[in-house]
């Protein structure tokens, strides 16, 4: 496994590097718009899902600013359909809440 780090960014780990993003934010690999369909693959794949989460909203940004006659809404589910609320873990116990619900 490799690990790539984004400047500035979080580190990710990535499998296979092969489908990245290149100018213009189509992959480097296939040439689809990126993220392509192994790109998303090879992150839905990834444990951390937070990461993933960082990963793909430093990029979202970077891409707003670089296609700005891109629908915003387009480029939002471009990048985040990778991304869904369900699959994120949850904090099923915060140690600064106590079973009633109240913090201390």
């Amino acid at each position: 496994m490799q690990v790539v780090r984004l400047e500035p960014g979080p580190i990710v780990s990535v499998a296979r590097v092969a489908h990245l993003p290149a100018p213009g934010w189509a992959c480097a690999e296939c040439g689809e718009d990126y993220p392509c369909q192994a790109a998303r693959e090879m992150l839905a794949a990834e444990p951390d899902r937070r990461a993933v989460a960082v990963y793909l909203a430093a990029l979202f940004i970077d891409a707003v600013r670089e296609l700005p006659d891109r629908p915003v809404t387009d480029l939002y589910a471009r990048f985040f359909r990778v991304v869904r609320r369900d699959r994120l873990t949850a904090v099923r116990h915060d140690p600064w809440v106590p079973a009633g619900g109240r913090p201390r």
